[in-house]
């Protein structure tokens, strides 16, 4: 899994503002589900079609069934995680991470980033960012900031040492629908 370096990234005309606040990209290749249990090298997504697949707002009582489509189809992942929600279901977290799965922050209550203080923003990615260390021992290296609402201040108050922002493309517009239990995506 590769990310993209730290910079802004200059969206196409007519592209929704979603879009236009796309910064990284996560980037694993496109591979048959049969594929060799070696690992392959990190592909170059300027040459070759990369997909990253990316679950957030869990885990919830649906991402063990999650991940074992994954293992199924020997797929792997990025969970970005309410920070909350790795303290109520830590071993669903610790699986994530066991079977090979990113980890990434989503904050601790799912706020509008651009929409609050930078005192705010800062609290709930670092609270975030605790909750899963205690989880995994490991704090997170990405943000995926809840609506994709992210901008130069959000930037600046996660700073440069901060997680890298990993964003998505195209838009899904799952929270439009009605959550269906027996379909995935």
């Amino acid at each position: 899994m590769r990310v993209s370096p730290r910079r802004p990234h200059r969206p196409a005309a007519g592209r929704g503002a979603r879009a236009a606040l796309g910064v990284f990209q996560l980037a694993v290749p496109v591979v048959p589900a049969a594929h060799s249990a070696v690992a392959a090298p990190a592909p170059d997504c300027a040459a070759v079609r990369c997909v990253a697949l990316t679950f957030y707002d869990g885990p919830t009582p649906y991402t063990p069934s999650v991940l074992k489509l994954l293992e199924a189809h020997h797929a792997v992942a990025t969970f970005f995680v309410l920070g909350p929600h790795a303290l109520q279901r830590p071993a669903v977290v610790r699986r994530d991470l066991h079977d090979g799965e990113a980890i990434g922050d989503h904050t601790v209550t799912h706020p509008h980033l651009t929409a609050v203080s930078s005192a705010r923003i800062r609290s709930e990615v670092d609270g975030a960012a605790r909750d899963m260390a205690l989880v995994t021992r490991h704090r997170p290296t990405l943000l995926r900031p809840p609506f994709g609402d992210y901008d130069a201040r959000v930037s600046a108050v996660t700073g440069r040492a901060g997680p890298a922002v990993a964003m998505w493309s195209p838009d899904h517009q799952d929270s439009a629908r009605e959550p269906d239990p027996g379909r995935l995506g």
